[in-house]
């Protein structure tokens, strides 16, 4: 075998690539020259011959070998791997760029992974990135290895790659990690190495690639994230919804709906309201999340807020994973000021900034792009919490057979699948862009006159599911009407006032409580003169702890204090409430009066410890 080749051209890649100009003539090559047994056709792996000197067959790489014999040059291809290789897109990013690879083994041992770019610019680094897939040998040199890479550059192809599902805001279509629903009637799918195509555009969807199929630690999140179609309509759905949760199912509809378009919501207003399920266990509220949540395929695992097993700054990623779904906060638990404070920053939309390397100053920034669901056995105790809430408060109470039966069935219907349900809702964002600013301002200035509540963020957030309403009452039939709607929102906003009241009253009144215990000698609260502790069981006479808090109100927060009136009402109303005693006594001995008073379970409240410890300390200091 014999081929002419220009002893004088220059060795470079570059030069082998496109400098011609250095030839004298072409190098000549034929059938005959290849390896036997080889299946490629030689018209297929011509240019390729010609331009990189190596070329694919068989599950292998052959590259060009010079063999001397006398005075002529002859050429012979050596096999340098036992796999082919294709880079399938090249996924610019500015700071992960990655590479998606095709390799396949003589052993039909196919795998289709991404790599970090970089792994690509030394001959060990590709070694090791393919020796963890499997059995992959390159036997080549470092010179193969850049005559190789030049081949394969050439021939990659270029895409995006998207981590985040749901709506693409720069490419203007709906993804699941199944199918793409481009907003216009029209679908694509994806196929199983996590690839689909559109407007010429190439993109890759690493938690669709079918590597990741049974690795349960990669993206598991999104996985669930799935388009289900199954014969539940969603008239059907909505209607077993109200009959199983009653009115509690309004706010959870419209929620819904709002959140598949929340990014234009928070554009026009700024935030997004948290829906909040409040009541104790087995009063429906967590079915009532899980069919909220299963608008975007299979419920995503609750972030539960109790164990403390995600911290605050995992909790704001999981609200990034997503554009325009549900996440599920559970088991809330007052008392700490820090995650109330986070939950706050969900309803702003503020995420957490981390610094980066490029510079002492620079710094990124982790988005809320999720709406948040929220619930719990207990409620927020801060005014500014609680005005940002959708308030739903759940009563305790003892199912029908016929109710249980209609429960049973919903949960039945969740479990088919209802995500296809947002198919034919999102496909109406024109619709929201077009209409929502003004409905929205229409809706909050009928609200302001219609509902008696100080809180601007309160009726804002009601506002946004009204404007909901509104906009969806001729594409959705809903199982309520407008008045349904109004008397639920007012039943709603009648339940948080009075949160909101007593929260405000509530901790200012014990922290002057607990502040006169502590106060000068003659302008105290004194033990077994106007309360005394049994156990858990805190006992007090009103009216003279209300003349002692009455002027330390007006010391410590520059106001008068309620009424006494206004306080009582709060002290019945409050959970740490027990009973009213009209006969007591405070002092110790047999001689000691009796008189009136409340008591109250010690343990329900936040400052317990501080109560306790003011008790002891008077005890002691006589």
């Amino acid at each position: 075998m014999k081929i002419a080749i220009d002893k004088d051209a220059p060795t470079s890649i570059h030069a082998h690539a496109s400098n011609k100009k250095h030839r004298e003539k072409e190098d000549e090559f034929s059938h005959d020259d290849l390896p036997k047994n080889i299946t490629a056709q030689f018209k297929n792996i011509e240019s390729d011959i010609q331009k990189y000197k190596l070329f694919m067959s068989d599950n292998k790489i052959f590259i060009r070998r010079k063999k001397e014999k006398g005075d002529d040059e002859s050429y012979y291809f050596q096999e340098i791997s036992n796999f082919e290789i294709k880079i399938l897109q090249h996924i610019q990013d500015e700071k992960f760029p990655i590479k998606l690879l095709k390799i396949k083994n003589v052993f039909n041992l196919e795998k289709i992974f991404d790599i970090p770019s970089d792994l690509f610019n030394t001959l060990a680094s590709f070694e090791n990135s393919i020796a963890r897939q499997g059995n992959f040998l390159f036997t080549g040199s470092s010179q193969d290895f850049k005559m190789l890479k030049a081949y394969l550059f050439d021939k990659m192809g270029h895409g995006h790659k998207i981590d985040c599902l749901g709506y693409q805001i720069g490419f203007q279509f709906w993804l699941w990690n199944n199918k793409v629903n481009l907003l216009n009637g029209d679908s694509l799918e994806i196929d199983e190495n996590g690839i689909f195509t559109h407007g010429g555009k190439s993109f890759y969807v690493p938690s669709a690639n079918k590597i990741y199929l049974n690795n349960m630690s990669a993206y598991l999140s999104q996985k669930k994230m799935i388009f289900i179609d199954s014969d539940v309509s969603m008239d059907m759905y909505f209607q077993l919804m109200m009959q199983v949760h009653k009115d509690y199912a309004i706010s959870a509809i419209l929620f819904t709906i709002s959140s598949l378009f929340q990014d234009i919501i928070v554009s026009e207003i700024g935030n997004f309201p948290i829906l909040f399920l409040y009541g104790p266990g087995s009063s429906g509220k967590d079915q009532l999340a899980e069919c909220c949540q299963s608008f975007f395929g299979i419920p995503q695992s609750a972030i539960n807020l109790e164990g403390g097993a995600s911290t605050l700054k995992g909790q704001i990623r999981k609200f990034a994973q997503f554009t325009n779904i549900i996440c599920h906060l559970s088991e809330y638990k007052r008392g700490d000021s820090k995650l109330d404070g986070t939950i706050k920053g969900f309803w702003d939309r503020r995420g957490y900034e981390f610094g980066t390397i490029e510079s002492k100053v620079s710094t990124d920034t982790v988005p809320i792009l999720s709406s948040t669901l929220l619930t719990g056995n207990e409620y927020p105790e801060s005014e500014a919490l609680i005005s940002r809430l959708l308030w739903l408060e759940f009563q305790s109470k003892t199912f029908t057979l016929e109710e249980t039966k209609k429960y049973d069935i919903l949960k039945d219907y969740t479990k088919r699948g209802v995500s296809h349900f947002t198919d034919s809702l999102v496909v109406n964002r024109s619709l929201v862009e077009l209409n929502f600013k003004s409905k929205f301002r229409h809706t909050k200035e009928k609200f302001i006159n219609q509902f008696e509540v100080k809180h601007t963020r309160v009726i804002s957030n009601l506002a946004i599911l009204g404007a909901t309403y509104e906009i969806f009452k001729d594409v959705v039939s809903f199982p309520f009407t407008y008045s349904e709607m109004i008397r639920h929102f007012e039943k709603c906003t009648d339940n948080q006032t009075r949160k909101l009241n007593s929260s405000s009253i509530g901790t200012k009144f014990w922290d002057c409580f607990l502040a006169s215990m502590r106060g000068n000698k003659d302008d105290r609260i004194v033990v077994f003169r106007d309360l005394r502790l049994d156990g858990n069981k805190l006992s007090f006479q009103f009216t003279s702890c209300y003349n002692k808090i009455q002027r330390q109100w007006m010391l410590q927060y520059r106001e008068t204090a309620p009424s006494k009136a206004t306080l009582q009402d709060f002290i019945k109303k409050d959970a740490c409430f027990v009973k009213e005693v009209s006969s007591i006594k405070y002092e110790k001995g047999k001689d000691a009066r009796t008189t009136s008073g409340y008591q109250i379970d010690v343990s329900k409240l936040q400052i317990q410890d501080e109560i306790i410890s003011a008790i002891e300390w008077q005890i002691n200091e006589h």
